[in-house]
């Protein structure tokens, strides 16, 4: 029979068919259950998971002048640091099993850094969604600051500690993740 579902927030109609042998009497029914995947509308998804993010805390090191000044070098910790976090996945409900989608959330690397990542997502899966993210990553890195260089042209006097001076700065970069859906499928069960 014809069911009215606009407007409900659900995945999947399950319809019950229950077959009776009219010819026997007080007959045991067979059973069969039917999924109806919802199509149109607005989907949204939260989900978590790991990510991989190309904003990183900058680090440096130093080798000595001939005097007692030094100079600054950028230590090579690779292109990319790793964190957990969470993103909010909005789709089109289509029933597929694979549909695109647009994502924001944040994620914590980590050395304890807060991250707001944006981008587009490939959502795999109908019941248990496993989401591929890529996008753009915003939030503060350490750098060093404006006055020095890491070339290894010029010497600077650091002191007696030896500190090289680093600034927090607000930067962009990108970010890939892998999450998994953390809500259920949402099914609508039909009378029998």
């Amino acid at each position: 029979l014809p069911k009215d579902i606009n407007g409900k927030n659900i995945d999947v109609v399950e319809i019950t068919l229950e077959r009776y042998d009219k010819t026997i009497a007080n007959p045991t029914p067979d059973i069969y259950k039917y999924n109806i995947w919802v199509t149109g509308g607005v989907k949204i998804d939260i989900s978590g998971g790991i990510f991989l993010t190309s904003l990183i805390n900058k680090e440096y090191e130093t080798k000595d002048d001939t005097g007692t000044n030094k100079f600054i070098y950028e230590k090579n910790k690779g292109n990319y640091d790793f964190g957990f976090g969470s993103s909010i996945n909005i789709s089109l409900r289509s029933g597929s099993w694979i549909r695109p989608a647009l994502g924001i959330g944040a994620l914590f690397t980590t050395g304890q850094k807060f991250q707001i990542i944006m981008g587009l997502g490939l959502i795999l899966g109908k019941e248990e969604r496993i989401i591929l993210h890529g996008g753009l990553a915003m939030g503060a890195i350490s750098v060093i600051s404006n006055n020095y260089k890491t070339d290894g042209s010029t010497s600077y006097s650091l002191g007696g500690d030896g500190a090289i001076p680093t600034t927090n700065k607000f930067s962009f970069g990108h970010f890939f993740g892998v999450t998994y859906n953390l809500g259920k499928v949402k099914k609508q069960d039909t009378p029998k």
